[in-house]
């Protein structure tokens, strides 16, 4: 699977605007009930330059991970239990421009 940074740069800028909104008063009180959380309809998403991109990882994805192993994952994503550090995501990185 090849993952290619074509457009970092545009969602590096999409997530800063979301950093400096105004965040409602109720959340500023309790910096620990914020959660960040981004929402794509389906049309944006097929309209999107990522579109392409999102399917075809998609498709590369579904011929190297078994399908038990997606529905796992997807059922620990959705149930929030599934949790991913730092050195993690640094490692995988790594492992691919290594490869």
């Amino acid at each position: 699977m090849n993952i290619r940074p074509t457009n970092i740069g545009g969602i590096a800028r999409v997530y800063q605007k979301n950093v400096n909104s105004t965040v409602p008063k109720s959340s500023q009180s309790n910096p620990a009930s914020r959660q960040d959380v981004v929402e794509i309809s389906r049309d944006a998403l097929e309209r999107s330059e990522f579109g392409s991109v999102i399917r075809s990882t998609a498709a590369e994805v579904a011929k190297e991970v078994p399908a038990e192993e997606i529905k796992r994952l997807r059922e620990a994503i959705e149930s929030g239990t599934y949790s991913v550090t730092g050195e993690m995501i640094a490692r995988a990185i790594l492992a691919k421009i290594n490869k």
